[in-house]
């Protein structure tokens, strides 16, 4: 069980005989929620108008599982005594190949048996950069092969680019999402669930209403009507061939969607595109097997505008080609 767990350089199984749930890794790869944005809400106009210039993120609390063969306490407080030291502690995980610094908040729960016990204590990610920063993403091919200089020494670094991905060299067909015209499938990307948050339609804003008191109802303005934004949660999953992958995929979708200005999100089975910003994840479970790396999560995304379309039968061919008028300026309708 040692060289798996360090903190501050200590290997915590060998100094305190505490390790770390398997289970409980899925708060260190959250990806942080942006911090609240400033909007104008029309009243006359479908959604909002967001200014994504400059975008920041939160904090991150995380909560860790550790467990302990003991029956007393003395170890444990030591290991407490030791997390709480002046200054952030430097976590490193030899099995995810990542670092963290954080900051003891609490223990949020603590489960005794008879020989053992098992504790969650919850940090602080104070540096939510560092997810993006401390591992830069590289080029890569489809089959997950690096891309290097012709010299054959150095990885092509593509920190400061926000449309490049590595492969994912896994078997996978091609999705029918794409960001910013970029497939998900590049970045090892699957939505398992989404398609119905997708089609359902946004709250209709409120018009002017009067409520007067001496008579039943309200008179309501119904000349119009807008859509509000709305939230779509998608059900994604990271698939990819080991853990290098899995990292240099994660820190180019996230860098991408959280790059400044809106999003397009295109989704293939509607044939339409949706202006979109990132607000938050939640819920990852990564699972590490000798072949491939499995990582769960839900992604939820602010549709900016987004209003059901009118849809047109035009004539066409049976290899989808559209017929036109002479002038070549007009679709025929049926």
């Amino acid at each position: 069980m040692t060289g798996l767990w360090y903190i501050d350089g200590i290997d915590i199984y060998a100094k305190y005989g505490i390790g770390i749930s398997r289970d409980g890794f899925g708060g260190l790869i959250t990806f942080p929620s942006i911090k609240e944005l400033y909007y104008n809400d029309w009243p006359e106009s479908d959604g909002i108008d967001v200014d994504l210039s400059e975008i920041k993120l939160n904090n991150e609390a995380v909560d860790l599982t550790f467990s302990c063969v003991t029956r007393d306490n003395e170890k444990i407080d030591d290991f407490i005594i030791f997390l709480t030291e002046p200054g952030y502690r430097t976590l490193s995980f030899t099995s995810l190949g990542r670092s963290y610094r954080l900051r003891l908040n609490k223990e949020s729960a603590r489960n005794v048996e008879r020989e053992a016990q098992e504790f969650t204590l919850q940090f602080y990610d104070d540096f939510p950069r560092d997810l993006l920063l401390i591992y830069p993403y590289v080029l890569g091919t489809e089959s997950g092969d690096l891309l290097i200089t012709e010299d054959g020494q150095y990885l092509i670094d593509m920190s400061n680019s926000s449309t490049s991905a590595m492969g994912h060299g896994m078997n996978m067909p091609l999705s029918e999402y794409q960001l910013d015209g970029i497939s998900f499938s590049k970045y090892g990307l699957i939505v398992n669930k989404g398609r119905a948050e997708i089609y359902k339609i946004p709250d209709l804003k409120t018009n002017l209403e009067v409520n007067i008191g001496s008579q039943d109802s309200v008179q309501y303005d119904t000349s119009f009507n807008v859509f509000k934004s709305k939230e779509v949660t998608l059900e994604c999953s990271f698939l990819t061939k080991n853990i290098d992958m899995f990292w240099n995929n994660y820190t180019a979708f996230f860098s991408a969607l959280t790059a400044p200005d809106e999003r397009l999100l295109g989704v293939d089975y509607m044939n339409d595109t949706f202006e979109c910003h990132y607000k938050s994840s939640s819920n990852f479970k990564i699972e590490m097997h000798p072949s491939y790396i499995l990582c769960q999560f839900n992604l939820v995304l602010v549709f900016t505008k987004s209003r059901p379309k009118t849809t047109v039968k035009v004539l066409g061919t049976e290899d989808k080609l559209m017929f036109v008028t002479e002038d070549d300026n007009f679709l025929i309708e049926i």
